[in-house]
């Protein structure tokens, strides 16, 4: 059966969901309950967990539990991954500050800055080195994710860089069009085109 991606992106609300109604004291939870807190059609919630085999009971609902233990199986949760982020240090430093420094499962291995001269690799909280290093530690400590954060032409240097590596998997921030080949799954978020999605359909509410 073919799984979209919006489905998988819908395992994490979730997830977070059931954490939710966890710490109320809850050991089971209805469709109902999850489609209402998350503003999305019951029937939605059925299906989704229905393709990933998350069955309940008639009466009783889901154990919130073994769900949650159910989808952090899908999601490969109960194993530690690595990445690295290919951007501007002070960027990266706030992305893994702000975005990864309470992550379970996935960590940060270092920082790739192509301006490196400009940063004092002593007083880094990670290890910081530039481009030509990226192949190298990749292979040495097996990373298969990456994250790009450079807006310019580093962008696709980065990402060539990284499949050389043997990166399987990457997440750009850049507004840049790059260019990969189909063995790698690239994740991009324009973060320009998704605000200017949210003044479109603002500006639409208004009228």
């Amino acid at each position: 059966m073919r799984i979209s991606q919006k489905s998988v992106s819908r395992l994490f609300k979730y997830i977070n969901s059931l954490y939710h109604f966890q710490n109320y004291g809850n050991v089971w939870i209805h469709s109902e309950q999850i489609a209402k807190y998350l503003g999305i059609k019951a029937s939605q919630v059925r299906k989704d967990f229905s393709v990933f085999e998350l069955n309940g009971k008639r009466k009783s609902g889901y154990h919130i539990s073994k769900t949650i233990q159910q989808i952090k199986d899908l999601l490969k949760k109960n194993n530690i991954e690595y990445a690295i982020i290919a951007g501007p240090y002070d960027f990266a430093k706030q992305l893994i500050n702000n975005f990864f420094e309470f992550t379970e499962n996935l960590k940060i291995a270092a920082i790739f800055d192509n301006n490196i001269k400009s940063v004092n690799n002593n007083n880094s909280f990670l290890p910081v080195y530039p481009f030509s290093h990226i192949t190298s530690f990749c292979l040495e400590n097996n990373i298969k994710y990456g994250i790009i954060a450079y807006n310019n032409n580093y962008a696709q240097q980065a990402l060539d860089l990284m499949i050389l590596s043997g990166v399987l998997g990457i997440l750009s921030l850049s507004t840049q069009e790059i260019k990969f080949p189909r063995s790698c799954f690239v994740n991009k978020i324009n973060i320009l085109h998704e605000f200017e999605k949210v003044m479109f359909f603002t500006k639409r509410k208004a009228k």
